[in-house]
């Protein structure tokens, strides 16, 4: 069984749905069920019940924002054989992989720049968080460890 990662370090998704006549708590359920398949333990799924109409459920990566899957609420419905449940794991899977070539694309931008191995982390964070793009993080990188040669060439009467 994996350790589970540091709170600040998970991914977080929320479940928005519709509280429906009967509450809409199953529809959750079959949403935080698929997103937890996908992802395992390691997430947070947090649920935010809402009256509106129509009824829906919005899956939402929260630190990024970025809504992973939107649709009918009664595509999670039982009666109707969950038939929403393929799409909502395709879209899943979809981003999870989108988030592992970041990942990878981070890690091999590290190893570029010669970045120590306890920063590597800080770096997959900050990536995974903004969804900040490969020449920002080298910016980012840059200034938390700017190269000796700058430092040598700073001085006060250049700010």
């Amino acid at each position: 069984m994996s350790e589970l990662l540091p709170m600040q370090d998970r991914l977080e998704f929320e479940v928005r749905y519709s509280r429906n006549c009967d509450g809409g708590k199953q529809e959750f359920q079959v949403a935080r069920d698929a997103v937890l398949a996908i992802f395992g333990a390691d997430v947070l799924v947090t649920e935010t019940c809402v009256d509106h109409y129509p009824i829906t459920v919005v899956v939402t990566e929260k630190r990024s924002g970025a809504i992973v899957w939107s649709g009918d609420q009664r595509g999670l419905f039982r009666k109707y054989g969950h038939r929403a449940m393929p799409e909502l794991k395709r879209k899943l899977s979809d981003f999870k992989m989108q988030l592992e070539q970041g990942d990878q694309q981070a890690k091999s931008e590290a190893q570029q720049l010669a970045i120590e191995p306890h920063d590597v982390l800080m770096l997959l964070t900050r990536h995974r968080a903004s969804g900040c793009t490969s020449a920002s993080i080298k910016r980012v990188l840059h200034f938390a460890n700017p190269p000796p040669v700058l430092i040598q060439r700073a001085s006060p009467t250049n700010f």
